[in-house]
């Protein structure tokens, strides 16, 4: 499994503005930690602080599976990531 500094580069497509949010601040994960009462995990923020969103590479946009589903035999789907610390809240 790839560690979170590991996806820093490869996880979302460069290329690809889509879906990208404002820079992940301080504010905002205070705001979704809140209601939560939770202090959400520092690995998962740090990707989000490098980039909030946007389209997965294609080297990243399917997550393996032991038996199929209905989309399909081997995997399902992980294309875009429309993350904000908002969206926790």
């Amino acid at each position: 499994m790839a560690r979170c500094e590991d996806l820093r580069s490869s996880l979302r497509d460069p290329g690809n503005r889509l879906g990208v949010q404002p820079p992940l601040s301080g504010r905002l994960i205070a705001e979704a930690e809140r209601p939560l009462r939770f202090a959400l995990p520092g690995s998962p923020l740090d990707l989000l602080r490098h980039r909030n969103g946007g389209v997965v590479s294609a080297d990243r946009d399917a997550f393996p599976l032991s038996r199929p589903t209905s989309w399909s035999a081997d995997h399902v789907p992980f294309e875009t990531a429309w993350e904000s610390a908002a969206d926790f809240a």
